[in-house]
């Protein structure tokens, strides 16, 4: 999900072209070396990212957009994972093929597991103002808003001082 940021106004996305992910989807052995991809499949991931990263606003205070939520879901469909299991080895989560829906299925069983085994609601996207930065919220009771206090957060507090010494003049 951190493969698009827009700190300081630089819309930056890693995934600018089909080719992009392509590359970084093999990189981690979610698809085959060599896939083709088009603006389809572009579109595709770039669906499921910004469903991931929704959630993880939602998991920080924010109202989901359910038209997001639903482009998430919709980008899913054909996802064909299953489970290996051996008395030997944990679960082994696999795909009939390494092809975009295979990968982008495993994605989703990374993020559906951790919502079962109770780690899901610390994933978090910052709440800065044109952060969305996703982080793990290693807080204690689970607080955290911000992907850095010394970034978003100094800016978060220094807005919210500036705002009270202007309302008090």
């Amino acid at each position: 999900m951190n493969t698009e940021w827009n700190l300081d106004s630089v819309h930056e996305d890693r995934f600018a072209t089909p080719q992009d992910v392509a590359d970084w989807l093999a990189a981690r052995a979610l698809l085959e070396l060599g896939t083709q991809l088009d603006g389809a499949d572009l579109e595709r991931v770039r669906d499921v990212r910004r469903g991931l990263r929704e959630l993880l606003f939602a998991n920080n205070g924010a109202a989901p957009d359910q038209a997001i939520i639903q482009r998430l879901n919709e980008a899913l469909t054909g996802a064909s994972v299953f489970v290996r299991l051996d008395p030997s080895s944990p679960p082994d989560f696999t795909t009939v093929r390494r092809d975009l829906s295979g990968a982008l299925g495993i994605l989703a069983t990374v993020a559906a597991l951790a919502q079962l085994d109770g780690r899901w609601p610390r994933l978090k996207a910052c709440r800065g103002v044109k952060c969305g930065w996703t982080f793990y919220d290693h807080s204690r009771n689970g607080s955290a808003n911000w992907c850095s206090m010394s970034v978003c957060g100094a800016r978060a507090k220094a807005r919210d001082y500036r705002r009270r010494r202007k309302s008090e003049a």
